[in-house]
């Protein structure tokens, strides 16, 4: 059986997903590797804002790593979200 050719735009994802992968790798600085992640999300599915959090468990909180197109009052805002005492919205 033949392979179907990928679309253009599923080539680029996977080009993205590769070169985030080999930062992963190689890369030792996180905060670079959060930009990429962030900067591939928002790529990969057409959003112009995005934020990636760290789950804190033994802390109780939600911890922002990075964000792109917050204001930047939103970002202090959620800077840290306590878990056990706020809701947390899932979209």
């Amino acid at each position: 059986m033949l392979e179907q050719p990928k679309p253009p735009e599923l080539d680029a994802s996977d080009d993205i997903l590769h070169e985030i992968s080999t930062l992963l790798i190689q890369e030792g600085n996180l905060d670079a590797l959060y930009d990429h992640i962030l900067e591939a999300a928002t790529e990969l599915m057409s959003s112009d804002m995005a934020s990636i959090q760290l789950l804190d468990p033994e802390g109780g909180q939600l911890r922002l790593l990075g964000w792109r197109g917050f204001h930047p009052q939103s970002a202090i805002f959620w800077d840290r979200v306590h878990f056990r005492t706020s809701r947390l919205v899932i979209s």
